[in-house]
């Protein structure tokens, strides 16, 4: 296993909000923010998975509270940071909130096509925007975006979910670019399978 390369107290006194962290990736992410001193907030449509998220957090003795988001909704996402401001400004963001409907191409329903657009590329998009506003003015901040090895093959079943997971790291190369004389980092990353961390029991 190869050791971090982040300070055990790296994220000491930062607010670092974490979308669809109630189980898998997004929980995983959170708890190692955590373990470094962030505050995290858990945010997710399913609020109280994301309430029992936090509080095994806090039972871990590290800062978190929960939210709700839906990220597709921009008003839901700018309430969000709203209340988020409230707790300190926004250090860290990451985009992990997403959805996989499998089908057949010509099986694919619209509704099942724009919910993983809305999710995964849209909702990215508004989370990213929102968090900048604060993250630019005080010049700093760092956004991840999850992606998908998936999102660059050929996996059949998965015409909905491939274009957004590849369409947003390509478009925030371009925001990383934009925003990057004023100290605000926009990376994407794209994991595998991954071992990660199931939904919490309720508490």
């Amino acid at each position: 296993m190869i050791d971090s390369i982040l300070e055990p107290n790296e994220f000491e006194g930062r607010v670092c909000i974490v979308t669809g962290a109630t189980r898998g990736i997004g929980a995983a992410i959170a708890h190692q923010l955590a373990g470094r001193g962030g505050h995290i907030v858990v945010t997710d449509i399913d609020l109280e998975g994301a309430e029992a998220r936090a509080h095994v957090l806090r039972d871990a003795g590290w800062l978190a509270t929960a939210r709700y988001c839906d990220v597709s909704d921009p008003i839901a996402v700018n309430g969000l940071f709203d209340d988020v401001a409230e707790i300190g400004l926004p250090r860290v963001l990451v985009n992990n909130a997403g959805i996989a409907t499998i089908s057949s191409t010509i099986e694919l329903g619209d509704a099942d096509w724009r919910r993983q657009v809305d999710i995964m590329l849209t909702g990215t998009f508004l989370c990213t925007r929102a968090a900048a506003r604060s993250m630019l003015a005080a010049e700093g901040g760092a956004i991840v975006n999850l992606s998908s090895r998936g999102g660059f093959a050929g996996h059949p079943g998965r015409s909905a979910y491939t274009p957004p997971k590849q369409g947003s790291p390509a478009s925030h190369k371009y925001i990383g670019v934009e925003w990057a004389a004023h100290g605000v980092r926009v990376n994407a990353v794209g994991p595998a399978v991954t071992r990660s961390l199931p939904k919490p029991p309720d508490t």
